[in-house]
């Protein structure tokens, strides 16, 4: 499927085993809501984590509506599935790393607390770096799965506007270039 503009292709709905829309990462509540957001936006999606999430140790969650008492190993099981049937792919990093790393590498602004030093967002997620959204716990530490999961879909639509944005400003730039007028 193409969504035309001026004739000319501007998104193809195809997901393709090799390229990615959007790397995500981190693989808990809130990159596992932002990768299925994108991934039913028809963008192809790799989720990128360690493994080992905060809560691996709880038998249980509570306050997540319709997940009360839930394994939390479950909800990221039943996560993966969902974004892997909208073709998202995964990749298990082979050791535990701290996972703002990319965004400290990248020059993300911080923010210093009592508790640490977190990535610093606008309300929607995107950080200092264009083109950088960021959610859950390397945005706030004391981010239980309902909030991590609410600020990781609030992310997933930005970022898929900003996208949508961009191929607007290509698909007009194309048109413009080949004298068309629709």
């Amino acid at each position: 499927m193409y969504l035309r503009f001026c004739g000319l292709p501007v998104h193809s709905g195809e997901m393709t085993p090799s390229g990615w829309d959007v790397v995500v990462i981190g693989g808990g509540s809130a990159g596992l809501s932002a990768a299925l957001m994108l991934g039913r936006a028809r963008r192809r999606v790799m989720v990128v984590d360690a493994g080992m999430p905060r809560n691996r140790f709880a038998a249980h969650m509570h306050g997540g509506l319709g997940l009360d008492g839930m394994p939390p190993l479950d909800l990221l099981a039943t996560g993966r599935r969902e974004v892997g049937s909208y073709g998202g792919e995964f990749f298990t990093v082979p050791r535990l790393v701290p996972l703002d790393e990319p965004l400290r590498q990248l020059g993300a602004e911080r923010t210093e607390y009592p508790w640490g030093s977190f990535a610093t967002t606008d309300p929607s997620g995107q950080t200092s770096v264009t083109g950088v959204w960021a959610a859950g716990n390397v945005v706030n530490a004391m981010a239980n799965v309902p909030v991590a999961a609410g600020a990781g879909a609030l992310a997933a639509g930005a970022i898929n506007h900003a996208l949508v944005l961009d191929e607007v400003r290509e698909a007009l730039a194309a048109c413009a270039q080949a004298g068309g007028t629709r």
